[in-house]
């Protein structure tokens, strides 16, 4: 999952599409064409198959193309997509480096286009906040360590990068950090001194690099608990559950699990899975992934009749406790059973009635 780059900008202000969008009306005039990533993560796959599934719910004309995790096969379909003459094009490109390409591309043929994820110039961004999971996951977090009785004389945070993935996805560790800092007295570190360089700064801050997979972030994690007093209190947060269950191994395999609180970040089976079982594993941000595409088909639906997005259209996300993951993953639920209301900047969405069609948004009728 640390493929999955969870950027966040600042938002705007949305027009708001014609009235002509109501979801009982006919939606098969609008034609979509859609630049999936690709099939290397199982990720890629989950996002594609909503954002398909979800077309053909509400019965917009669909077109896929697949660019196979390739560069060179994404520029080739952008082509192919300007030539199809769609109303409106979703590229969703992690290939490094081409997206400027994509956007000249776009941009070029006056199409108007929509970017997954990752920034495509020229294009209006759907994305998430890595910086607001991460401030929401650290007031679950120091919550629970204020319970406890656990202070800033006795508690480290234990944060979990992913070095090679860049500022943004780095945003969750930073900012869980920043936001635990504030809630329970840490010593404050300004987020721009937390680098991927940083391996400890302050009294309270300890950086560790978990590479990109659940084993890099074990073995990074066991070599830094050899340093830290084994009646410290810890507080452990990653981008993603794969960086966050390998440090949990590592912190299991030391008997640490009395003195730690951690949290996970995707929603994954396995992170609800320790949500629900495991008394340290105090919060899970669910980010949603197979519903993503319901809020891509209603962009890109709104953009078509005429919308003119904000700077960032902000997906669903939450961070959830012991108790609120009932509220969305129910009775042992892998897979949410509905999403929450729409953010402000996302509320222009609603006017197509795309979202009351599939019926997933909490507040929408």
């Amino acid at each position: 999952m640390s493929a999955l780059a969870l950027a966040g900008c600042t938002a705007g202000t949305a027009a708001e599409p014609t009235a002509s969008g109501a979801a009982d009306g006919d939606l098969s005039s609008i034609m979509i064409a859609y630049g999936s990533p690709g099939e290397a993560a199982e990720f890629e796959v989950t996002i594609s198959d909503g954002v398909e599934s979800s077309a053909e719910a509400v019965g917009v004309g669909f077109s896929l193309y697949n660019n196979k995790d390739d560069g060179e096969v994404a520029l080739t379909n952008a082509q192919l997509m300007v030539q199809a003459a769609p109303d409106v094009i979703v590229e969703y490109s992690l290939t490094s480096g081409v997206n400027q390409a994509l956007g000249n591309t776009f941009v070029a043929s006056g199409i108007p286009c929509i970017a997954v994820n990752i920034e495509t110039p020229g294009c209006s961004l759907i994305n998430l906040s890595n910086k607001q999971a991460g401030i929401d996951a650290a007031k679950v977090v120091a919550a629970e360590a204020k319970e406890r009785g656990w202070t800033a004389a006795d508690t480290t945070v234990l944060a979990v990068q992913c070095a090679t993935c860049g500022t943004e996805v780095n945003d969750s560790p930073r900012y869980f950090y920043v936001q635990a800092a504030e809630e329970l007295g840490l010593e404050e570190v300004a987020p721009e001194d937390i680098t991927e360089k940083t391996t400890a700064e302050g009294a309270n801050l300890i950086q560790v690099d978990g590479g990109t997979a659940r084993d890099t972030s074990y073995d990074a994690m066991k070599a830094a608990l050899q340093a830290i007093p084994e009646d410290r209190h810890l507080l452990v947060f990653s981008p993603n559950d794969d960086l966050t269950l390998g440090a949990w191994r590592a912190l299991d395999e030391a008997g640490r699990n009395d003195n730690t609180l951690i949290g996970g970040n995707n929603g994954s089976p396995e992170g609800l899975e320790q949500l629900r079982t495991n008394p340290s594993w105090v919060v899970e941000g669910t980010l949603f992934l197979p519903q993503w595409g319901q809020y891509i088909i209603a962009m890109a639906v709104a953009v078509a009749q005429g919308a003119t997005p904000p700077e960032l259209t902000p997906l669903p996300q939450f961070a959830m406790d012991k108790e609120t993951v009932e509220l969305y993953y129910p009775d042992g639920a892998t897979v949410a059973t509905k999403l929450p209301p729409l953010q402000p900047d996302a509320e222009y969405l609603a006017a197509t009635g795309v979202l009351q069609k599939l019926g997933f948004v909490e507040g929408l009728d």
